[in-house]
């Protein structure tokens, strides 16, 4: 499958064209209506990151906070309050 966008459209619209190129379609981006280049999705793209697992990573439960509360200066008094 294939479609063209001009660049206002591939401007307004990016994460949805590149989720249809990763998809297997493929985007031709125009000029004033000019083909001037090609969006495709590359043959091994797939996220691999791993949280924690290259060498010297700190690690650390992702589903609480990295640092302590009481070190969060959003939470600390305004002054006057």
């Amino acid at each position: 499958m294939s479609r063209a966008v001009n660049i206002a459209e591939l401007r307004d619209n990016t994460s949805e064209l590149l989720d249809a190129a990763l998809q297997g379609e493929e985007i031709t981006i125009c000029r004033r209506n000019v083909p001037i280049a090609r969006l495709t999705a590359l043959a091994n793209a797939k996220n691999r990151t791993k949280l924690g697992f290259a060498p010297g990573v700190i690690v650390f439960d992702v589903e609480g906070p990295a640092i302590p509360e009481d070190e969060w200066e959003m939470l600390a008094p305004r002054e006057g309050e």
